[in-house]
């Protein structure tokens, strides 16, 4: 998606890059210079936003063992500059972006190694002005008139500022330790964005509070030191059990209100992505065996939705301020370790519909019976560590937003097959593990496998440039025993009963240490009748053809610079 620089004049700037390899010192076992950000090279609003100027050139060189740096030889009279260790080229002034005054302009990039070997390559940079189209206006939905509001400038998406908080003090929120029924936490009361606490039927909200049911006893608290690896300032929401508390499955009502999100301003009918960050302590590990049963669920996010119906509901089911109407409770479940930040990415297809195993549940469940977008209508959430453990629980959230994938790289995205999606790296193993839910079957068992294809980059994945990504190496179910072939980026679910898949995989170490953000896409590459593989049950074909021709995507942040 191409996005405007220049707001005033209405037009954007892009840049197409060409690289040409020069030459590697005789007899080097240095590799040539590969440009690994594979974008086609675009000057968008990651100049002036969280790229700080990068054109979309990250050169990478290999040789075995050995520590490579880079430099500019020729830096176009100092408009590029490069990171010594990472490889990432930036523009360095806005003098250079004058397409009138030499639009053409060219770099050298060095590569040495620590055993002295170099090798060179030319990168010419054409920037070029483009106008925008006029799109007019309006999104085309037959509900026009019928719409929640645009989310303002000010929201941005994101539902709490926990930047502006210290353990229980937070900006527009007033801290008491009975909320309800005895459980403690927050209730808004005059906030920028939020806008004003309001007086229910059920009492009063929104509320932010632990969720006591089953005794369980927890307490919450913003923290300023121990944040998602995607910010190196502000605060975070740490959920932890109380001292006397023997339930060990921290939990916590994240945000339950009488009126939905769009009412808030947070979202709208296009909302189709919420994005948070997770860390969650005293779970037990899951097994990595390979075996049928390895994965499962010990995470859940349950949400509830409501609209309002005209009448004057007095109880649960009968629409704002209470849920529905009708069921209108879902969970999204996670499968995951303990110990390590993962960014999670929720869609509108829930996991389960309260009360009803094994019926097929239709991405946007609300769409088609009433009309009505999933995080639109989303009033009431929470979220739980789902079993008890055997030691005291604690999780921690941050960077908690939402926003529309129509604003995004690549706004076709396949969330039949693909949801409930996350990633995450564990530092002190050196591993990272991605986890998702397939439900695009009516029914599973009887052999109804399906095949995946995982793979990465330094630059925003998108359907036409998936093939161009780089393939992980997944460390499980993956290989001739579980797809039949020896491609491991391929991936197939342990369970045919289970919709659950995982993998466990490794980046190269030079990419960890200097790069802030990877990017991964997940395809699924399901073909009835094929991708058998020889050891059981995987030895049966997969179910049905992949539903989707499109890939999902997700990020992660590793450094702040």
């Amino acid at each position: 998606m191409e996005k405007n620089i220049f707001t005033t004049s209405g037009i954007m700037l892009l840049t197409t890059l060409m690289s040409t390899n020069l030459y590697a010192q005789s007899g080097s076992t240095l590799s040539q210079i590969y440009d690994i950000d594979f974008r086609q090279n675009k000057i968008t609003d990651a100049l002036l936003g969280d790229e700080c100027g990068a054109i979309g050139v990250t050169a990478f060189a290999y040789e075995e063992g050995k520590k490579i740096t880079y430099s500019l030889t020729d830096n176009a009279d100092g408009c590029f500059e490069i990171k010594s260790g990472s490889g990432k080229v930036f523009m360095t002034r806005y003098e250079c972006l004058n397409p009138l005054d030499n639009p053409i302009k060219n770099i050298t990039v060095k590569a040495v190694s620590e055993s002295g070997s170099t090798v060179e390559a030319n990168f010419a940079i054409d920037l070029a002005l483009h106008t925008p189209p006029d799109n007019g206006g309006g999104d085309g939905d037959p509900n026009d008139g019928n719409e929640p509001p645009e989310i303002p400038i000010e929201s941005n998406g994101v539902l709490f500022d926990w930047n502006k908080g210290l353990n229980q003090s937070l900006e527009g929120w007033t801290w008491q330790d009975d909320v309800a029924y005895s459980n403690p936490g927050w209730i808004l009361g005059s906030h920028s964005t939020l806008g004003d606490g309001e007086r229910f039927r059920w009492g009063q909200g929104p509320r932010s509070f632990n969720k006591g049911d089953y005794g369980k006893l927890n307490t919450a608290r913003v923290t300023v030191t121990d944040r998602a690896p995607s910010t190196n300032s502000g605060g975070a929401l740490v959920v932890e059990e109380l001292p006397n508390s023997t339930d060990h499955r921290s939990t916590w009502w994240l945000w339950y209100d009488g009126k939905p999100l769009s009412e808030r301003g947070i979202t709208n009918n296009s909302t189709d992505r919420m994005s948070f960050y997770l860390k969650a302590e005293g779970l037990a590990p899951m097994s990595d065996d390979g075996g049928m049963g390895s994965i499962g669920t010990n995470f859940h996010v349950g949400t509830y939705l409501c609209w309002r119906t005209g009448g004057d509901p007095s109880g649960s089911g009968q629409g704002c301020p209470y849920e529905g109407p009708g069921n209108q409770h879902y969970y999204h479940y996670l499968g995951i370790n303990p110990g390590a930040w993962i960014h999670v990415l929720l869609d509108q297809h829930p996991t389960h519909h309260r009360g009803q195993n094994g019926k097929p549940l239709a991405n946007n469940p609300t769409l088609e019976s009433d009309g009505k977008h999933y995080f639109a209508q989303l009033n009431q959430m929470y979220m739980e560590i789902r079993y008890p453990q055997p030691t005291k629980t604690s999780y921690v959230i941050d960077e908690l937003k939402f926003y529309s994938t129509s604003d995004t790289d690549e706004p076709h995205q396949n969330d039949e097959s693909i949801t409930s999606l996350w990633v995450g790296y564990w530092p002190n193993t050196d591993n990272w593990e991605i986890g998702f839910k397939d439900k695009s079957f009516d029914k599973l068992g009887n052999g109804k496998f399906s095949t995946f294809e995982i793979r990465w980059s330094l630059a925003p994945i998108t359907n036409d440039n998936f093939a161009d990504a780089t393939p992980i190496n997944a460390l499980k179910y993956s290989g001739e025993r579980y797809t039949g072939t020896t491609n491991t980026s391929r991936i197939r679910r342990p369970n045919d009963w289970k919709p659950d898949v995982w993998t466990r995989f490794q980046l190269p170490d030079e990419i960890e240490q200097t790069d802030k953000k990877i990017y991964f896409a997940i395809k699924d590459v399901s073909v009835a009748g094929g991708n058998a593989g020889t050891g059981w049950p995987w030895n049966r074909t997969d179910g049905h053809n992949s539903p989707s021709p499109y890939v999902k995507v997700i990020d992660y942040h590793l450094n702040v610079h």
